[in-house]
């Protein structure tokens, strides 16, 4: 389970220097952990890092599919056959230039084939070749490193908002509202701005993978 940040870091945001009852190590650490797997999983990221995995997808015969936070890729794999990079796949960085892929791109899904080619004695319509859509399941395997190292700033800035928020949530149950001694009264009804931010701006859709060590 990732915990992308740690109970000092929440500790410090929320200006407290308790560490026992609601501000006790164990407790904050279930809040990270909480908002850790939250994150990643309504993100569609992977951003917690795994080394040396493979991930297999189904691409169903698409010329481009999404992946979840690709570090670097040592062997791809499409319908049985070995694939080059930058020749017969093109892996696609994610729009904040965070250093991973989020997509990988196959040129010859995109290609026809040619009047008059004689693909029964060639056998050009194998699976292996692409450019169908009657493919089979995790058709496509990725090994290689995934996840960030190190983690990007705004995941930890959004870590600790939101593991601080699960933290002070339970003051707010009946009122949604959180009273400060000083009398100061905080809406706690809503996830922080912080977070939906950070889940806006880095959220792709990620086809379902299975993870294969």
């Amino acid at each position: 389970m990732p915990a992308f940040v740690n109970a000092s870091n929440v500790r410090t945001y929320l200006t407290v220097t308790g560490i026992t009852g609601q501000w006790d190590a164990a407790l904050i650490g279930s809040n990270i952990n909480a908002a850790s797997s939250f994150l990643q999983r309504r993100t569609g990221r992977q951003f917690e890092a795994q080394s040396a995995l493979t991930k297999k997808f189904s691409t169903h015969g698409k010329a481009y599919l999404t992946i979840p936070d690709l570090r670097s890729a040592t062997a791809v794999t499409l319908n049985d056959a070995a694939l080059t990079a930058d020749s017969t796949y093109y892996l696609i960085p994610d729009r904040n230039n965070s250093g991973v892929y989020v997509g990988i791109e196959f040129p010859s899904y995109r290609q026809r084939l040619s009047p008059g080619l004689n693909t029964f004695d060639i056998n050009y319509t194998h699976l292996r070749w692409g450019g169908s859509f009657d493919t089979l399941p995790n058709n496509l395997s990725i090994a290689g490193d995934w996840g960030h190292a190190p983690l990007p700033d705004e995941l930890l800035q959004a870590t600790v908002v939101l593991a601080s928020w699960y933290t002070i949530r339970p003051d707010a149950l009946l009122a949604n509202a959180r009273q400060t001694p000083e009398g100061n009264v905080f809406d706690l009804s809503g996830l922080p701005v912080e977070v939906t931010e950070f889940i806006n701006a880095w959220r792709i859709e990620v086809d379902t993978a299975e993870t294969v060590g």
